[in-house]
């Protein structure tokens, strides 16, 4: 009680400050009184033009908020928001975000022949790869015997029916394009491995992503071109004021 009583009584007197070796001290423990309230949280959408269409619609009402500029970053593939300048307290608004919607991706796991071919006709853009795999996966059934000669670079696939044998060469190295991004944008090709393997429910297909992440580069630079595009197209929205946009 008295101990309670001696630091009320400490902490009615004014707070006295020091300086030594030029360094500033005082007599109690000081917390800093932030300068600003809690940053909102952003808004969400899920494409690009949704994005932009805030962004031009809102411009003057975010000019009020906060100083010049805005900053438009490109976070990822599927992820872009709209940011302000750094306050004084060291953050940053964040007004809106967006965030692609997307397939589930199945890169590096082995499939059946109906999830595979699933997969190939709902995540990926229709293109004459998409096809040729299509065709190659197709020309297999769940009752035939599967005999697959593997070299490193290609393989063959020997398929047994009770009619005879056929032989199929699975596609090398395929050029494909999955829905990986943004679908406002054009989804960006990459390189893949693509093989055969006997699973214990017979043969599975399997694709593996090969291009060391290029694409996602190649995703965010089509991002950066879509939104400078955007505001080139509605400048009168973006007159007074500082856009950037950083990638």
């Amino acid at each position: 009680m008295i101990k309670e009583a001696l630091q009320y009584i400490v902490g009615m007197s004014d707070i006295k400050t020091f300086k030594h070796n030029y360094e500033v001290y005082s007599d109690r423990q000081l917390y800093r009184v932030p300068n600003e309230i809690d940053c909102p949280e952003p808004l969400g959408v899920n494409t690009l033009s949704g994005f932009m269409d805030y962004v031009a619609a809102n411009e003057g009402h975010i000019a009020e908020c906060v100083d010049n500029p805005v900053y438009i970053q490109i976070v990822s593939p599927t992820e872009v928001r709209l940011v302000s300048v750094l306050n004084e307290d060291n953050k940053r608004a964040t007004f809106i975000k967006a965030t692609a919607l997307l397939p589930d991706q199945n890169f590096g796991r082995a499939l059946d022949q109906e999830r595979f071919l699933i997969w190939l006709r709902t995540s990926f853009v229709d293109t004459e790869n998409r096809q040729d795999m299509i065709q190659f996966c197709g020309c297999v059934t769940g009752n035939d015997v599967v005999n697959l000669d593997d070299d490193g670079v290609s393989q063959k696939v020997s398929v047994s029916t009770f009619v005879g044998t056929r032989d199929a060469i699975a596609p090398t190295d395929p050029v494909l394009r999955p829905f990986r991004t943004f679908v406002d944008i054009e989804q960006p090709e990459s390189q893949f491995v693509f093989r055969a393997k006997k699973t214990d429910m017979g043969v599975g297909f399997v694709l593996y992503e090969a291009d060391g992440g290029a694409w996602k580069t190649a995703a965010m630079d089509t991002i950066r071109k879509y939104i400078l595009k955007y505001m080139e197209d509605h400048q009168a929205e973006f007159d007074n004021r500082e856009v950037i946009v950083i990638c």
